[in-house]
């Protein structure tokens, strides 16, 4: 390229004329190129000529494999194993294949189209191989179904090998004479098969197996075929196949096949030489039309060959008459512009050597480049004033520059001042996610006047991998512009530890021209701000402790009692495995929720989820551990001493036993009546399940349901049932999660708009059963039975989908809360329950709610290890009850 700038301008236009002349060069080369391309379009086989030579000899091997096939499949149907004129037509076909190997052998194959070759050499691989399927013919034992598809094999790919000549010529008519003499050529290959295997069945007397189903799609096939040559042929053509197709055998031919069709072991033998001579008789006028079509395919070479010579002719004359004509266009268009472009130069070459501007250049012409004299004139005297204005302007350059320098200085301090006064750390991010070097007083003081260089990521959490990727992924989606800007700022992380300190992060993007380039940051210290509401946190904790105290004393101090147990056992990490430690972190996350510990709630929800994640699960256990200090800390000054002798009385307990003793009583029954109180109410037990509900549904920010209970008088065992309540709890939060519907969806139902939910515990010889239940929409069976599956749990039967229900990891929750998700909470429930030796019952249909049945051992098992007055009053209380 620096070369040819170089060259003069003459020398240029010189070269720009020529390019007419080259081009027709180049042109009259191309044309002589295509006509000679044109002529060797059959180059492989020698001449255009050649190519109608080989559809005859491949026609002709084709139709002697025909015959021969017929004749073979005849001779091993009737047991004529040495006929003479299968001999006759093997060698009818040995000296067609010889004419076919000579003409091809003399040829240069490697010039080939690829299908063309690949054809003929299966074609030829197979031959080969037909000696010996000759002899096997001759043997008693054979495999006519074998020797059939060998024969159908070799034609098929000279068959294909004839289409594959399409690709040695671009003539239509040539084109059209090989797809009609190919379309004819199936139907003709379709009639020999079904000749061939006719002649074997009738001489047999029956269809070897597999061979019907052919015969079959033999038939359909020539339909098809002589369809296809109804596309290609004309009206009358396609007349003269359909009359040899249908000539003065036709009908007999047909009631044969017919006959063929309709074969059974009743059906009386068909005269297989009557078959073969007719058949065969039609065939010889099938290849009368495939002649026909080969001699068309002859004279369609014969016209190309024809048509090609007199291109060549017309493309030489056309190429000399390009040529002349362009080059007297080159020297016009040369001469023209050499007289526009002289004058240009010297009045250029004239400019800059004396640099005067006052010059103009001579007008030559009214085209294009007189336009360009104009314009040149037009740009010397734009310059001339230039020059004028530049020298006025340069007198004065030294004051504009000051003063301008003096209002950037005035804008810097302004913005200066603003930024070392903002409460917010503020920071520009370019489009690489380095940060600028201008920063507010509030960002250098928290993270450090930002380096050159430096990426913001690294410099907000050096100390915090995971914060820093997710930063850089954020950004890299920010500038990547593939989500909208709005999600992908959402999508960056809000918050951010540093330093010992909280703080928020808001991102603006810095757009230009509809794509960002960069962020402006802007950084909040909340620490404080968190501080309070923690504190205020603890402080409305407290107070709900203080009226969990009030209310239900005893039943506060049972929570606390199992909850340090299960914090001591976290804490030792006393499990024997990991599911039962999940089944402790999740009582105790859902214990602590229903008696409103939130801070204990979220650390035991936190290490929940790194135990699962599999993140950091040592910084969140000791986060828990943490909270639940800072708990008992709490409550300790609210509880007081605590005492674990306490009885709850009831009034009627009181009057009974006044008027034991007021009805001078024995001592033994006066024993007996107190030894009762040693159970607790169960009407009280189910008084605090109510209250967690209605506090959980509160919670849940869902109406509050009617709870209803039923208790009689019975007592429980309050030590021997302390796991079971415990776990009871996550039964209680899955009714109140998944069982309670909102008004709209109660009053589609038809349903009372107030949600219900029933407490029971009865008592008798048989069992001990405490029921919870909802009228809510039930469990979704259809799902829970796609989530068993999903763990490869058994979700056949009813029984199976209730069995995995209290299985581990399985719930029917769409996403993990505080609350319920984990598939943790009812396993819990099981264990407690398997323990005491009790079973579960779930009654549940869509839209007509859920009811547990838990059943235990009868109350007097329980006590069993008590002194028999004991025994005695907790049948008499059960007695009572059940009346």
């Amino acid at each position: 390229m620096w070369l040819f700038d170089r060259l003069k301008v003459r020398l240029k236009l010189a070269l720009l004329a020529g390019v007419p002349v080259l081009g027709a060069l180049v042109l009259s080369a191309l044309i002589a190129r295509d006509a000679q391309q044109r002529a060797r379009t059959a180059q492989g086989l020698g001449s255009i000529e050649d190519l109608a030579q080989l559809t005859e000899r491949m026609t002709e091997v084709i139709s002697r494999l025909q015959l021969e096939r017929a004749r073979l499949a005849y001779n091993a149907g009737t047991q004529k194993l040495a006929d003479f004129s299968a001999t006759s037509e093997e060698r009818d076909t040995d000296g067609a294949l010889s004419a076919l190997e000579a003409f091809v052998g003399g040829r240069s194959e490697a010039e080939l189209p690829t299908k063309l070759k690949r054809d003929l050499s299966s074609a030829r691989q197979r031959l080969s191989q037909l000696p010996g399927y000759r002899e096997k013919a001759r043997q008693p034992a054979l495999d006519v179904e074998e020797l059939l598809r060998f024969y159908a094999g070799i034609n098929d790919s000279l068959i294909s090998a004839t289409a594959a000549l399409t690709r040695l010529s671009d003539d239509g008519d040539l084109l059209l004479s090989i797809s009609r003499l190919v379309s004819a050529m199936q139907v003709i290959e379709r009639s020999s098969r079904e000749h061939a295997l006719l002649a074997y069945v009738f001489g047999k007397n029956e269809f070897p197996p597999g061979t019907f189903r052919d015969f079959v799609a033999l038939l359909t096939e020539q339909d098809a075929y002589t369809a296809t040559i109804r596309t290609f042929e004309s009206d009358a053509a396609f007349e003269r196949f359909q009359r040899v197709l249908k000539g003065r055998n036709a009908e007999k031919i047909q009631a044969m096949r017919t006959a063929a069709l309709e074969m059974t072991e009743q059906t009386p033998p068909i005269d297989a030489r009557d078959w073969l001579e007719t058949q065969q008789s039609n065939m010889l006028g099938l290849f009368q039309v495939e002649r026909q079509l080969t001699e068309a395919v002859r004279s369609a070479a014969s016209n190309k060959v024809a048509e090609t010579r007199r291109a060549i002719r017309v493309g030489i004359g056309l190429a000399c008459g390009v040529l002349a004509v362009s080059t007297l266009l080159g020297w016009a268009i040369a001469r023209g512009l050499m007289r526009s472009v002289h004058a240009l130069s010297e009045t250029a070459e004239i400019v800059h050597r004396d640099d005067d501007f006052s010059v103009r250049a001579r007008k030559t012409s009214g085209d294009e480049l007189g336009l360009l004299t104009d314009a040149f004139n037009g740009m010397l005297a734009g310059i001339q004033e230039r020059d004028r204005e530049l020298q006025r302007h340069r007198e004065n350059l030294e004051a504009l520059v000051e003063a301008r320098t003096r209002e950037l200085s005035e804008r810097n301090e302004q913005m200066r001042l603003v930024l070392d006064n903002v409460e917010q750390g503020l920071v520009m991010i370019d489009d690489q996610g380095m940060l600028l070097p201008e920063c507010s007083r509030v960002f250098a003081e928290a993270f450090g006047p930002p380096a050159p260089g430096t990426a913001f990521h690294d410099v907000l959490a050096r100390d915090d991998g995971r914060t820093s990727f997710a930063l850089e992924l954020g950004f890299q989606q920010l500038i990547a512009d593939v989500l909208p800007v709005d999600l992908a700022i959402d999508q960056m992380p809000k918050t951010l530890s540093h330093g010992g300190r909280q703080y928020t992060l808001s991102f603006t993007a810095v757009v230009r021209e509809g794509k960002p380039q960069g962020a402006l940051l802007m950084v909040r210290d909340v620490t404080a701000e968190l501080a309070a509401r923690h504190m205020e946190a603890i402080q409305r904790q407290q107070l709900k402790v203080f009226e969990r105290v009030l209310h239900d004393r005893f039943g506060f101090v049972e929570f606390l009692r199992d909850a340090r147990g299960l914090v001591d056992r976290i804490r030792a990490d006393a499990f024997p495995s990991r599911v039962e430690k999940m089944r402790a972190i999740h009582t105790l996350k859902g214990n602590c929720a229903v008696f409103d510990l939130s801070t204990v709630a979220e650390a035991a929800h936190e290490l929940e989820r790194t135990l699962i994640e599999e993140s950091a699960p040592n910084e969140a256990l000791a986060a828990l551990l943490s909270a639940w200090g800072a708990c008992e800390a709490q409550i300790a000054p609210i509880l007081g001493e605590v005492t674990s002798d306490r009885l709850d009385v009831t009034e009627h307990d009181l009057h009974r036993i006044l008027a034991l003793v007021r009805g001078h009583g024995s001592h033994s029954a006066i024993e007996q009546a107190l030894l009762e109180l040693r159970g607790e109410p169960a009407r009280l037990r189910l008084e605090r399940v109510a209250q967690q509900v209605q506090a959980l549904a509160q919670r849940l920010h869902k109406a509050e349901p009617s709870v209803r209970i039923e208790a009689g008088e019975v007592r429980l065992p309050t030590a021997q049932l302390r796991d079971f309540w415990s776990s009871f709890a996550h039964v209680v939060r899955n009714s109140v999660d998944h069982g309670l519907e909102s008004a709209s969806e109660r009053d589609r139902a038809g349903k009372p708009r107030q949600n219900l939910i029933e407490l029971r515990v009865r008592s008798d010889e048989r069992a001990l059963t405490v029921e919870i239940a909802d009228d809510g929409r039930g469990i979704d069976w259809a799902t829970l039975a796609i989530k068993a599956k999903n763990l490869g749990l058994p979700h056949q039967s009813r029984a199976d989908l209730e069995k995995a229900l209290f299985a581990d990891g399985v719930s029917t929750a769409d996403e993990v809360t505080q609350h319920s998700g984990r598939g943790v909470g009812l396993s819990a429930v099981l264990a407690a329950c398997s323990a005491l030796k009790g079973a579960i019952r779930v009654e549940s249909e869509p839209n007509s709610g859920t009811r547990f049945y838990f059943s235990f051992p009868p109350l007097e098992s329980w006590l069993a290890s008590d002194d028999a007055p004991r025994s005695e009053s907790v049948r008499r209380v059960s007695s009572t009850s059940r009346a």
